[in-house]
């Protein structure tokens, strides 16, 4: 969960909206606490809403591919844009948020792709 600074509720808007209690800015909202547990919902949080906008801006290009010059299925697009950005990570001095959130969202959608989508049965 998120606590507003200002009024201290713990609400989680969505994007850059306003706390639904006290209508300031959302960007004043924090990890109600810093646990790792905490870190986690934070970040799968915010890159669910990344990855769905940037799903809505590419026209779901990913697992729907429009296959004007590549004529590859969905799956295997996906993985050819994860071995090109692990190349990019592999030949970069420095690593990049952006290389590094690019890759987990191919993962993201190849999962999805592939219908893996449930983890229950992977604990030991």
């Amino acid at each position: 969960m998120k606590e507003c600074i200002d009024c201290k509720s713990y609400l989680i808007p969505a994007g850059d909206f306003p706390c639904n209690v006290c209508n300031r800015n959302s960007s004043k909202w924090e990890p109600n606490g810093s646990t790792t547990q905490d870190k986690i919902d934070l970040l799968l949080d915010n890159f669910k809403e990344f990855l769905k906008e940037k799903n809505i801006r590419y026209g779901d290009s990913a697992l729907n591919p429009p296959k004007i010059f590549s004529k590859l299925d969905a799956e295997s697009q996906l993985c050819n844009r994860i071995d090109d950005k692990i190349g990019r990570i592999k030949n970069s001095s420095e690593l990049k948020r952006n290389d590094v959130s690019d890759l987990f969202g191919y993962i993201a959608l190849l999962m999805i792709s592939k219908n893996w989508i449930e983890f229950k049965d992977m604990l030991d």
